[in-house]
């Protein structure tokens, strides 16, 4: 399990926000190819859960710039959280998984919308965001995220606690990012994102 002290640790947030991934093992201390195909391996892996799937993930720094993370958007299996319009929009409901790219570390937002519209390329979702942070790191009353929490778990990954994605970090720290806004927090320097 992933020591979730240095999620705090400012050396480490310093490297962060330099983008540099953090770590001693792989693929943390192996450079961006292999975060990168790491990341494609545990995401192909949440295909195989049985009662969450993955819509869809975002590898692709929202289309420019730069993410510091892979925003994953997970709904039930079942089907039970789609909705599908007169209009032709069909909505999942569901769970956002911010996948930090600098290290192993994850925050889950849950009550998260996707919508697909009629027409092919036409859909709107929000990036994840310290104004939406969760207040429960994974709720224990959803059984359906169990398999998540295990699953990313065996891949070496923390979930953060929302107290500590709120802490302050040294104030002469420079993000550039459109997630959050001074003072920055925790949060800030492991999940940013620059258009």
């Amino acid at each position: 399990m992933v020591d979730t002290a240095l999620a705090t640790d400012p050396a480490a947030i310093e490297r962060a926000v330099r983008d540099e991934p953090v770590g001693t093992t792989w693929p943390w201390n192996s450079g961006p190819k292999a975060i990168e195909a790491f990341l494609h391996r545990v995401v192909d892996a949440m295909n195989g859960m049985r009662e969450l799937c993955v819509v869809e993930a975002e590898f692709g720094h929202y289309g420019s710039g730069y993410a510091s993370f892979v925003d994953v958007f997970l709904t039930k299996r079942d089907g039970s959280l789609r909705e599908t319009f007169a209009d032709g929009w069909t909505r999942f409901t569901g769970w956002t998984l911010a996948l930090c790219r600098l290290a192993p570390f994850a925050v889950l937002f849950g009550n998260s919308r996707v919508w697909y519209g009629p027409r092919p390329g036409t859909r709107s979702s929000s990036i994840p965001h310290r104004d939406r942070l969760p207040e429960d790191t994974v709720p224990a009353s959803r059984t359906e995220l169990w398999e998540l929490a295990e699953l990313l778990e065996g891949y070496g990954f923390a979930f953060l606690d929302p107290e500590i994605l709120m802490l302050p970090i040294d104030p002469t720290l420079e993000i550039d990012t459109t997630l959050g806004e001074r003072p920055y927090r925790v949060w800030d320097a492991w999940f940013h994102w620059a258009d």
